[in-house]
């Protein structure tokens, strides 16, 4: 089983951009055997064919319009319409990964024009009404995928859902996934990583579909959020917690120094998270071990 992402067709090896090419991005390439691939291309799908005519976001008035300069056509509704249609026949769904700069996939990296002129940037129309009605699943572009905290946060976030869908079967399942995700959680919010514990703590025999649904909108919600950099740091300190007793002084005053370079982003994430995993490994802390902190998702080959 793999978590299903929904791909831009383009990034998928099929000719559906604008001038009827493809898009062979390597990075891509490497993620795509994560993931049960659902691809789609919104404006070949609204019937404008390949090639076709470019489009571009025009700010009128208050408003961001997609409109196809040579044809002077307004395909905004259009646009929405299938987007709309496509998100309420899709059924589960962990991540999306689409084209950006395009006037309907692009992630915040799309460009708007006034008379002409770059305005500024925003989402693509596709992109958009993902963002307004699933704000809790991840969403990047591949332009963003570059950026690795940008990457490690999706990635991340894809599987926390994917897993989730397990705990939904049992109060057990919910109690293993809630413990081993505790310190991504953290790392969100404490509040959030509070209110579940709360929600768990008031299961009892027979309530668990009532349980249920109220972790689920406390876990959507807090996907809403991003993960923070002094949160991570949070995180880490109480996982170092776990083992600095067995480390010598200058073992601990060196690991604390690498998280102070992570905590002034001089030292990636990564890093810090391959020290905690082998001093869990050579203390044998299993706990540790099982926390998908250290883990959040399989490795990019």
């Amino acid at each position: 089983m793999k978590p299903t992402v929904v791909i831009s067709a383009c990034l998928n090896g099929l000719p559906y951009r604008y001038n009827g090419a493809t898009v062979n991005d390597e990075l891509v390439n490497k993620l795509k055997p994560l993931f049960n691939l659902v691809h789609v291309c919104p404006e070949f799908e609204i019937g404008l064919g390949i090639p076709r005519k470019t489009i571009k976001l025009h700010k009128v008035g208050d408003e961001i319009r997609a409109i196809q300069d040579e044809t002077e056509i307004d395909l905004t509704s259009r646009l929405e319409n299938f987007a709309n249609n496509f998100l309420k026949n899709l059924g589960d769904v962990h991540g999306f990964i689409l084209k950006a700069k395009s006037p309907s996939c692009g992630v915040g990296s799309t460009k708007v024009y006034v008379n002409g002129n770059v305005y500024g940037k925003t989402y693509g129309i596709f992109a958009k009404v993902v963002k307004e009605n699933l704000p809790y699943i991840p969403l990047i572009d591949e332009g963003r995928l570059r950026n690795r905290d940008l990457m490690w946060e999706f990635l991340t976030k894809v599987f926390m859902l994917f897993r989730f869908e397990k705990a939904k079967s049992g109060i057990n399942n919910l109690i293993e996934f809630h413990s081993r995700h505790k310190y991504l959680f953290m790392s969100i919010s404490q509040k959030h990583l509070k209110n579940l514990g709360r929600i768990i703590a008031e299961h009892k025999t027979g309530n668990f579909e009532q349980i249920i649904k109220k972790y689920e909108l406390t876990f959507k919600d807090m996907m809403k959020q991003s993960f923070r950099r002094t949160n991570l740091v949070n995180s880490i300190i109480h996982i170092f917690g776990h083992i600095s007793e067995n480390l010598s002084r200058s073992e601990k005053a060196y690991f604390l120094k690498m998280v102070d370079k992570f905590k002034n982003a001089k030292v990636e994430l990564t890093t810090i998270v391959e020290m905690l995993r082998i001093y869990g490994m050579r203390f044998e802390n299993e706990y540790l071990l099982g926390q998908y902190f250290l883990e959040p998702f399989p490795e990019i080959l």
